[in-house]
């Protein structure tokens, strides 16, 4: 919630945002990836605290390992 609350002073006045507003549209997209909204330490510190990756991974293929070339 932290960095929701540092970019509006009252959610519920998020709440009444024009959805075509900037903020309003940040988070929107942040709910419909289910990534957090936040900054990079954010998103790391909320990663240590859950265990678990919360960024999103580089795009692509996965390089092959040695052992896997043939």
């Amino acid at each position: 919630m932290r960095p929701t609350l540092d970019r509006v002073e009252r959610f519920a006045d998020l709440l009444e945002t024009d959805p075509d507003d900037p903020a309003f549209a940040a988070l929107r997209r942040s709910e419909l990836i289910g990534r957090p909204l936040g900054s990079e330490t954010f998103v790391r510190d909320a990663e240590t605290l859950l265990g678990r990756p919360l960024a999103p991974a580089k795009r692509g293929p996965k390089p092959r390992k040695a052992h896997e070339e043939k």
